[in-house]
């Protein structure tokens, strides 16, 4: 449980982020045992977005006492290539109603939501209070929360249609999260490992190709900006939020706080 910021010396933004994504291929509606496109659960739930909603703001005030903070993008603030011009989705429950009857769900549909429940800060919570919120516009979450040691074999294998994964980047750049979280998945390559949902744009995958050996800064960064609109324009994924580092430290101890929770000893020191 995050402890109270008063009893905190060291806090920061963490780089790990945290994002909802669904099976871009095969959405399971239990109780019609019916089929539904990837594209139209993207559509219907884009209003219970991110920056700025009421959402957000519940969760971050609620579950992370205020220090959380918003993403509009599966990056990080602190990766290269964040972009603090890419807009979030807003929030608009009535015309997500409307998306939803126009999609011919006019009283919605239900969903089964897999979670895990000790895994990230408050994980468990922040989807309960995302099924409640979807709730709102029709959309029945059956949520399915469980330990970390049955919920990341099951996604994993991609048996899910609507889950949450955090995501700490191994480098400070960009390309990582296109490759690893973006990218089509491709078995041989590796590529798209952790892309459970099974999004796919092959002009993203182009351009982070391209991305990766581009040595060219401004135009390498005009390619990293492109791949994320597009996946942004596309709704890829569900962003929420980053979730708050907390050290508790000492007084005497001096140290720079990394956003990738690492400590270099070369950076700390005691005070005499």
């Amino acid at each position: 449980m995050m402890q109270p910021p008063r009893q905190m010396v060291a806090m920061a933004p963490r780089s790990r982020s945290q994002s909802f994504a669904f099976d871009a291929a095969r959405i399971a509606i239990e109780a019609a045992a019916q089929r539904l496109p990837g594209l139209e659960l993207r559509t219907v739930t884009v209003p219970e977005g991110t920056d700025g909603t009421p959402l957000f703001a519940a969760i971050n005030r609620a579950l992370f006492q205020g220090m959380a903070v918003p993403m509009t993008s599966p990056l990080p603030q602190a990766q290269w290539g964040w972009d603090k011009n890419l807009a979030g989705y807003g929030f608009d429950p009535e015309a997500a109603k409307k998306l939803l009857a126009d999609a011919g769900y006019p009283t919605g549909f239900e969903v089964t939501m897999n979670c895990p429940n000790d895994r990230y800060v408050n994980d468990g919570q922040i989807c309960q209070s995302v099924a409640a919120n979807l709730a709102r516009i029709g959309v029945k979450v059956n949520l399915a929360t469980e330990t970390k040691g049955t919920y990341f074999p099951k996604i994993l294998r991609r048996d899910t249609s609507f889950y949450l994964l955090g995501w700490t980047p191994t480098t400070y750049d960009s390309h990582n999260a296109l490759t690893a979280l973006i990218a089509c998945p491709d078995d041989k390559t590796g590529a798209g490992q952790f892309n459970l949902g099974a999004y796919c744009n092959p002009k993203v995958d182009e351009l982070t190709k391209k991305i990766q050996s581009e040595t060219d800064k401004p135009k390498r960064d005009a390619m990293i900006k492109e791949a994320f609109a597009l996946h942004t324009d596309d709704v890829g994924h569900l962003p929420l939020h980053q979730q708050a580092l907390a050290w508790g430290v000492s007084k005497k101890v001096e140290l720079t706080q990394m956003a990738d929770n690492y400590m270099p000893f070369k950076w700390m020191s005691i005070k005499p």
